[in-house]
């Protein structure tokens, strides 16, 4: 969507952890749809999934609110290495995951995308000056970012962030970056500095 983001005052946005927002619920819902249209529902979570993984305090389960209305979310699971290198290897299905897999504060990780999906461009800067403070201040036990989507979509947001592929099964694409290439990237200085 493309709400009109330029006239909106930047302090009626609000990004809270999924626990603790009131359109949780909501905000999974989307995240499901999205993917069921995209890969099938056979290859996603259910809600009580989502919840479930939003409570451990290792992962980044985020919503944007503008006005105390849902405007979007991202959802990032902090994967053990192996693990991390499993999934992007099509060695190990996202429906596999269970809290053994998930690292710890302390424990050398990577963040995997789970789920995205926001109203406008300000909310998505938001989310994501919110996910990079979160791997600034992580960056001593997180190594990497990393994603499988459908090539259309999978492309655009992988140079944005700027990942590389790292591996494919048929429509879907794997794709990876380390930390410092994620941080030297020209695209996502703009962002976090257009909000």
């Amino acid at each position: 969507m493309n709400f009109p983001s330029s006239q909106v005052d930047e302090g009626d946005f609000q990004i809270h952890p999924a626990k603790d927002s009131n359109h949780k619920d909501l905000a999974f819902s989307t995240s499901i749809n999205i993917s069921d249209d995209m890969y099938g529902m056979e290859n996603y979570y259910t809600k009580e999934i989502l919840e479930h993984f939003a409570l451990n305090p290792n992962n980044l389960f985020l919503i944007c609110e503008y006005n105390k209305q849902y405007f979007g979310h991202i959802f990032l699971l902090r994967l053990k290495m192996p693990v991390y290198q499993k999934v992007l290897q099509f060695q190990k299905d996202l429906l596999e995951i269970e809290d053994h897999d998930i690292a710890a504060a302390t424990e050398q990780g990577a963040y995997f995308f789970t789920g995205m999906f926001t109203m406008n461009d300000k909310a998505l800067s938001l989310l994501f000056v919110r996910l990079y403070a979160d791997l600034i201040l992580n960056q001593d036990h997180l190594s990497a970012l990393g994603t499988v989507m459908i090539k259309e979509d999978a492309e655009t947001m992988a140079r944005n962030i700027n990942m590389k592929k790292v591996g494919s099964q048929e429509e879907l694409i794997a794709y990876s970056g380390y930390l410092k290439e994620i941080f030297l990237n020209e695209q996502v200085i703009k962002i976090l500095f257009s909000s």
